[in-house]
């Protein structure tokens, strides 16, 4: 009875907005037009001439429509889908592109059923053919097979509402955030829990992401942490977008390289990982990460890709890996050898800096570039500061491995650099 009280509610309010919103534009003279909901009492509540189309007599047929940023809205089962209607186009890297493109899913829904295509497109890049250049026959094949099973999508249905009917009140919204990544593509997707009062789950799919690798190679480990920085990008946008109150968020990997990055606050990477480890402390913290096997991750489809029949019955993809609709003790933990890993040398080489203070630490650098008089050579002056710091810092690297002194070339461009400072002082 008081989930169809909520039900009822939920009706008038959506009336007492539209009318709300309509009258609040019209004052700045727009009108609103083209309404149109999955209840018939709200519709009914809108002037005919004000409604979509579709619904002016209030003929609610099964088969009902509407078109959103690419998306079907199937009214009254109120689910999202596909209409695939492509056009015939040359086998060209330009006819490849337009009909790609055609496909819009903002949201990642059917993504990894595009990456294949989008895989052929790039590696058509990479043999360097020309827009309209025809491909060569083993990429026409893959083409062929992969328009063939383009139409499939119609069948593909997700539901609009995160919320099932008579689900009744939310106690715990958990936004779960999946990365993985393969040699070609590193991807993402974001699910979102609910829990009633009575400890019901329900998992719904928010959307997906999923990126090509650059045409230069990367490597796995590298390729893992771009993908845990797009689920971080995931978990900042999702809450704004979405009318729900976010208690936590839990970000999973299958990558033990990943989280020894994460969880290490030591080591000095280099760039590449410096930054993307500290994209994504900035959005979390250590203790939400957390390891999942590869099996039971779906964010492995965005890496490997699926074809539409699986896409159309995957429920892993839709409805998010079996342990989410389980209770928090029985999800995968982190494994223990993971912990004795974080201390041990990560697979990316460390640098290392090497410094020694000879001046007060209230010395004011600026007094020693005062005692230049041109640009040039205070240029000059720092490059063989830089030059000298350089050579240090590789001499004591060769001493710390086999204790070698400094070598006759070595020690001659010391000299140089001393030369010099004097010179130009």
């Amino acid at each position: 009875m008081d989930d169809c009280l909520k039900s009822v509610e939920s009706e008038e309010s959506a009336i007492h907005l539209s009318g709300e919103l309509s009258q609040l534009l019209k004052r700045g003279g727009f009108r609103l037009t083209k309404w149109l909901s999955n209840k018939r009492k709200v519709v009914q509540s809108v002037p005919e001439f004000d409604r979509a189309a579709s619904v002016r007599d209030l003929d609610f047929d099964h088969t009902l429509t509407e078109r959103a940023l690419g998306v079907q809205w199937y009214v009254t089962p109120d689910t999202f889908g596909f209409k695939i209607a492509t056009k015939d186009k040359p086998p060209t890297r330009r006819g490849i592109l337009s009909v790609i493109s055609s496909i819009s899913d903002p949201l990642g829904f059917v993504a990894p059923f595009h990456l294949s295509a989008k895989i052929l497109l790039q590696n058509l890049c990479r043999k360097q053919l020309g827009w309209d250049d025809l491909i060569p026959e083993e990429d026409l094949l893959c083409w062929k097979r992969w328009l063939e099973e383009l139409p499939r999508l119609k069948q593909f249905a997700i539901e609009r509402c995160f919320k099932p009917p008579n689900f009744g009140d939310i106690i715990s919204c958990q936004l779960h955030h999946f990365s993985n990544a393969s040699l070609v593509v590193y991807g993402a997707v974001s699910y979102v829990r609910l829990v009633n009062a009575q400890h019901e789950v329900h998992c719904s799919l928010v959307m997906g992401k999923s990126h090509l690798s650059p045409l230069k190679p990367v490597s796995i480990p590298r390729m893992e942490l771009s993908a845990a920085v797009l689920s971080t990008r995931l978990d900042r946008m999702i809450p704004q977008e979405i009318d729900l109150a976010i208690s936590d968020s839990f970000f999973w990997t299958d990558s033990t390289c990943v989280l020894r990055y994460i969880a290490n606050s030591e080591r000095r990477y280099k760039t590449f990982v410096a930054n993307r480890v500290a994209a994504i402390r900035e959005q979390s913290i250590p203790s939400q990460w957390h390891c999942v096997g590869t099996r039971m991750n779906p964010a492995d489809d965005a890496s490997r890709g699926l074809s539409a029949e699986a896409i159309i019955r995957s429920n892993r993809r839709t409805k998010g890996p079996e342990f989410l609709w389980l209770s928090e003790e029985n999800w995968p933990q982190m494994p223990a050898a993971i912990d004795e890993e974080i201390g041990q040398k990560s697979s990316e080489e460390v640098a290392a800096t090497f410094a020694t203070m000879t001046c007060s630490p209230d010395y004011d650098v600026l007094e020693v570039f005062k005692r230049f008089s041109s640009w040039n050579s205070l240029k000059r002056f720092v490059a063989w500061i830089l030059r000298y710091r350089d050579r240090l810092r590789n001499a004591v690297i060769r001493r710390k491995k086999g204790d070698l002194p400094l070598s006759h070339h070595d020690q001659k461009i010391n000299a140089l650099n001393v030369h010099e400072r004097k010179r130009n002082h």
